[in-house]
């Protein structure tokens, strides 16, 4: 019954799409995706992961500043026939000149602005990190900014897992602007909490404190020479840090750290050409990407002579880990609505990663992984 619903659901909302499109009052896009991972250190699991992800709703206008939103929003997997997932959208979004704030289901487009290791921008893939709560963006000629409280998980009476919160903020400041040149100065913070009342301790719960925050912040300038108005050279300077109120680490290893973050980008109408240093000491960001890490977050897939499951990476660290990172990347818009990206990320590690005890898991150093992607994005 489940399979019939979620497909009387998608009709319905093709339907309404095509009723209402006339009266510019029916939004939403289609997002076609393949993303592979070629990864084969010690941190970060490489895989494979395309499909289909698409939002429709119907804009009902309260007042001229006030209007609700509703829709569906759905995820199809490559392999997989049925719907992955359907969810249900509803939101309150109030809207004026610099200002809109959503009550509901947050807009995560804007979370590609968020840099990779505080924030994978895989997540907005994921349908457990679909983000519902409160959210504020805010645009002016010198000033971009966002703050979000994401309801993660919620938690029933009796539960015996934690509830999990998510507050974020960045922002992006002009602070010098002469002719062709631009010194922008952006701070990025998110706050992932997992907390609340719950009956029965589980992994990682050891003690009679069963929350942890952590703190992830990253700040630094950007320095941009805008050749014309298709084109534009970009370098930055980055720091990050992670700390938590917890003696418990958990999955995380260490309670805090630091980064350093350099490189310098270039993009044109078409093409985005980047080269960047990374270097973490015992840096861990809870949503980062996986590949910039100090711990492990490879999945223990390995057993031994009796079936039992070896805890391989589980409690493997690279304390020090240090990157440096090549970006190339195409980008066009077939028509106003239409996006097409093609493009790859290749990471060379330098810093030596060994696990001994285990022969068919070779040492990592001086070691290269990829990451490429397709997506094309259809938005109405």
């Amino acid at each position: 019954m489940k399979k019939d619903w979620s497909y009387w659901i998608i009709i319905l909302s093709i339907n309404v799409v095509f009723a209402q499109q006339r009266k510019n009052d029916v939004s939403g896009f289609a997002d076609f995706f393949f993303l592979n991972k070629e990864y084969s250190n010690l941190i970060a699991d490489g895989y494979t992961w395309a499909g289909f992800q698409g939002e429709a709703k119907y804009n009902h206008s309260i007042t001229g500043k006030w209007r609700i939103m509703a829709g569906v929003h759905l995820q199809q997997l490559w392999g997989n026939n049925a719907i992955t997932q359907i969810k249900p959208l509803f939101t309150l979004v109030y809207t004026s000149s610099s200002h809109q704030f959503f009550i509901g289901f947050l807009d995560q487009s804007s979370r590609k602005k968020l840099w990779q290791p505080l924030y994978d921008p895989e997540h907005i893939y994921h349908f457990d990190k679909t983000e519902t709560g409160l959210q504020y963006l805010f645009n002016s000629p010198t000033t971009e900014g966002e703050i979000w409280l994401d309801w993660n998980r919620f938690i029933h009476f009796k539960d015996t897992v934690r509830e999990i919160i998510n507050f974020g903020t960045r922002w992006n400041k002009t602070m010098v602007s002469y002719q062709k040149i631009t010194i922008k100065w952006p701070l990025q913070l998110l706050i992932h909490h997992r907390g609340g009342q719950i009956n029965l301790k589980g992994e990682y719960l050891t003690g009679k404190n069963n929350i942890l925050s952590v703190l992830s912040v990253g700040t630094g300038p950007e320095f941009i020479y805008k050749k014309d108005s298709l084109s534009e050279w970009v370098v930055f300077v980055r720091g990050l840090m992670h700390t938590m109120n917890s003696d418990n680490p958990e999955e995380l290893k260490f309670k805090k750290g630091y980064a350093v973050w350099m490189g310098s980008e270039w993009y044109s109408s078409n093409f985005h050409v980047g080269l960047e240093w990374w270097f973490a000491d015992q840096f861990n960001s809870p949503w980062g990407e996986d590949i910039y890490m100090t711990a492990s977050r490879r999945v223990d897939k390995y057993f031994d002579d009796n079936g039992e499951k070896l805890e391989i990476f589980s409690n493997y660290t690279e304390p020090q880990r240090m990157l440096f990172i090549n970006r190339l990347g195409y980008y066009k818009n077939i028509t106003h609505q239409f996006l097409f990206q093609i493009g790859t990320e290749i990471f060379y590690q330098i810093n030596r990663g060994e696990i001994p005890g285990y022969d068919f898991i070779r040492p990592v150093e001086n070691h290269w992984d990829v990451k490429m992607y397709i997506k094309m994005r259809y938005d109405f």
